[in-house]
C-alpha cells in the first residue's frame, strides 16, 4: 500500500515529537521545579520552608558532586547561606511567586549541549546539568537543575559557586574529578567553647531549625524558646547574608551576638554549667 505525501507530512510532526521525549533526568528536574513553586504558593509557612529545603542540595548532595574537600566545603558554605536566606524570606518568596502567576510553559534542556562555560567546566561531567526556562503569566524565570544519584535539585547560586570553586584550582571536575568519598560526618559542637555554642545556636535559629537550636538552650529555658521563637522570628527584618556571630564577655557576663544585625543588637545571655555553655533566657 502506498503512503501519500499528505499522510507523511501529517505524521512527521508526531514523529519528531516522539524523538524529542524528555530524558528521565530532565523530567525529574521539571517535576522538582513544579513542586518547589507549588510549595512557595502555599499559605502555610511550614510547607514553604519544607519545599525550599527539598528543592536545594543537601550537604550530602554537595559532597557527592565535588569530591575535592575544599571545593565541597566552599560550595556548601555558599548554598547553606542561600538556604538560610531563602527560609528567612519565605514569606517574600510566597508573595513574589504568587505575583508571577500561573505556570504556563516550562522547558528543561541539557545545559552542556547549550553552553561551554564556567558552569560546565566546574560541575563534574558525571552530574546531569539542566537549564530550566519557566514562563508564568506575568514573568519568565530561569533556574539551574542537577540530578544527584537520582534526586533532582535546584541550584540558585550556581554561577557564584562555580566562580568561587574555579579560583581554588584543579579538582572541581572534568578530568580531575574522582569518585566521591563517603560524606564526612558533621563535627560535634564543642560545648566547652562559648563561641562554638553561639555559632551553632544562631545558625540553627537563622535556618529556622528550632529543635536543633533548642539543644543549645539551657534545659529550663527550652520551652520558652520553642513556644515563642517562630512568632518572634517572623517579626525580625533583614537578616544578614553573612552573619557575624560572636560570644562576647563584658563585666563577667557572656552574650551571644550577631554583630551585624541591628534587630538583635542586645544578643542573648549565655551561662556555663559544669564546664558546658548554654543559651539562657
Amino acid at each position: 500500500m502506498k503512503t501519500s505525501l499528505a499522510l507523511i507530512l501529517f505524521l512527521l510532526p508526531a514523529a519528531v515529537a516522539l524523538a524529542e521525549v524528555k530524558s528521565p533526568d530532565a523530567t525529574r528536574v521539571e517535576d522538582a521545579y513544579s513542586t518547589y513553586i507549588n510549595a512557595l504558593l502555599s499559605d502555610n509557612q511550614e510547607t514553604r520552608i519544607e519545599g525550599i529545603r527539598r528543592a536545594m542540595p543537601t550537604e550530602k548532595d554537595v559532597r557527592r558532586i565535588w569530591a575535592d574537600e575544599r571545593k565541597a566545603d566552599l560550595a556548601w558554605e555558599i548554598i547553606e547561606e542561600v538556604l538560610g536566606m531563602s527560609i528567612a524570606y519565605n514569606k517574600n518568596a510566597h508573595a513574589n511567586v504568587t505575583a508571577m502567576g500561573k505556570l504556563t510553559d516550562i522547558s528543561v534542556r541539557d545545559y552542556r549541549k547549550m553552553e561551554n562555560d564556567i558552569v560546565t567546566r566546574v560541575v563534574p561531567a558525571a552530574i546531569p546539568l539542566f537549564k530550566i526556562s519557566a514562563t508564568h503569566e506575568q514573568e519568565s524565570v530561569t533556574f539551574f537543575g542537577m540530578v544527584v544519584e537520582g534526586r533532582a535539585v535546584l541550584v540558585h547560586p550556581i554561577v557564584e559557586i562555580c566562580t568561587a570553586l574555579e579560583k581554588l584550582g584543579p579538582g572541581a571536575g572534568g578530568a580531575d574529578h574522582v569518585p566521591a568519598r563517603p560524606v564526612k560526618q558533621a563535627q560535634e559542637v564543642d560545648r566547652t567553647d562559648p563561641q562554638a555554642v553561639a555559632e551553632a545556636f544562631w545558625k540553627a535559629t537563622l535556618a529556622q531549625e528550632w529543635e536543633k537550636a533548642a539543644t543549645f538552650v539551657e534545659k529550663e529555658d527550652r520551652e520558652w524558646y520553642l513556644d515563642g521563637i517562630a512568632e518572634e522570628f517572623e517579626k525580625l527584618q533583614n537578616p544578614p547574608k553573612r552573619p557575624v556571630i560572636k560570644a562576647i564577655t563584658k563585666n563577667g557576663i557572656t552574650r551571644a551576638y550577631i554583630t551585624n544585625w541591628e534587630e538583635i543588637e542586645d544578643g542573648l545571655d549565655m551561662t556555663e554549667v559544669d564546664g558546658l555553655w548554654w543559651i539562657e533566657n
